[in-house]
């Protein structure tokens, strides 16, 4: 005999053995008392907020949509259309309501304001008019923005310090120039301690 059948021998009587287990017998009796259930998903409420499976308010979703008449999505997109703007024109209303009250408050006059035309849309330029545009735009700011004279006396100032500085860079090349034109006077040796050595 082999190690699993003398161990099957053993432990016949064990509550973990599978003697008297039937599958046959076990698949007839769970095809007779079986009841599936779906999934319990959640639902929405009518105030937009999401319920579970065990909240009292939760609606059969399945019964609601046997009960309703079907309509076609075309009428009920409509019907959902009509009551938004029924809604946003309410709130204009409200919203100007407010505006003019506000208006009242701070002491400006409601009639004075002026409406504007929102369909009207802005013009769409060429590269031309935006280029003409460009250059009236630059004319006038040299014309009507000068700089003050602090700013003019500080860019004459950085003008002579830049033109000191380019004559000093020039004495300095010449002069480098000159000198390594000329032979030096000592001769250094690595082995002097204060590296002036005459020839």
């Amino acid at each position: 005999m082999s190690n699993v059948d003398e161990f099957l021998a053993m432990h016949a009587d064990t509550p973990l053995s599978h003697a008297g287990y039937d599958a046959q017998a076990r698949r007839e009796y769970y095809l007779r008392t079986r009841k599936l259930k779906g999934r319990a998903g959640g639902s929405v409420d009518p105030k937009g907020r999401a319920t579970t499976a065990s909240s009292p308010s939760r609606v059969n979703r399945t019964a609601v949509l046997k009960a309703a008449p079907k309509k076609p999505a075309s009428q009920t997109m409509e019907a959902r259309v009509a009551q938004l703007k029924g809604r946003l024109d309410r709130l204009k209303s409200e919203l100007a309501i407010l505006v003019a009250a506000a208006k009242v408050r701070s002491g400006v006059d409601p009639k004075e304001t002026k409406k504007k035309d929102d369909s009207k849309e802005p013009e769409k330029k060429s590269s031309a008019d935006k280029k003409k545009d460009a250059e009236r735009a630059k004319e006038y700011r040299e014309k009507n923005q000068k700089p003050s004279e602090e700013v003019e006396q500080l860019q004459k100032q950085i003008e002579e310090v830049t033109e000191k500085i380019e004559k000093a860079r020039e004495a300095l090349k010449a002069a480098l120039a000159k000198h390594a034109s000329s032979k030096p006077r000592f001769n250094v040796s690595p082995n002097s301690a204060d590296g002036n050595e005459s020839r």
